[in-house]
């Protein structure tokens, strides 16, 4: 959802120096996070639409880049202010509207935590916890 008179090229937000832009069709990129692990930086964003209930389209996707300061790429070498990004977490079943992600490394294990409505419930916002695992390519996945 955007904001009225902006443009498709919207400064999202900045961290040390790194900007945020989007110039792609979706609609909200935001609730950004980095993780570092191994010798890469992970860049965990929520995409689309929130807080619509089961009505959201909210999703997570991530990429990475070896410098904190970007840029982040997807796995197919996209950058991310480019619209690329691969999909970490999308609504399935009763899930929906999964974002507003953080990441944290707790007894051995990395974790995602985000929220998502449930539509076995009314549309009710709960917490979603998921353990973080990594593809042989170093890709983050939750197991």
């Amino acid at each position: 959802m955007g904001r009225p008179g902006l443009s498709r090229r919207q400064l999202l937000g900045t961290a040390g120096g790194l900007a945020v832009a989007a110039s792609f069709g979706f609609a909200a990129v935001e609730g950004a996070s980095i993780l570092h692990h191994g010798r890469y930086y992970y860049l965990f964003a929520s995409y689309d639409a929130c807080c619509a209930g089961v009505n959201s389209t909210y999703k997570i996707r991530a990429g990475r880049s070896t410098t904190v300061t970007g840029p982040y790429v997807d796995s197919t070498g996209t950058p991310m202010l480019e619209g690329g990004g691969d999909l970490l977490l999308a609504s399935h079943g009763r899930y929906i509207g999964p974002g507003g992600e953080s990441t944290f490394h707790t007894h051995g294990k990395t974790w995602l935590a985000y929220h998502y409505y449930d539509a076995e419930d009314n549309g009710t916002p709960k917490l979603g916890l998921n353990p973080l695992g990594w593809t042989k390519n170093g890709w983050p996945k939750p197991t």
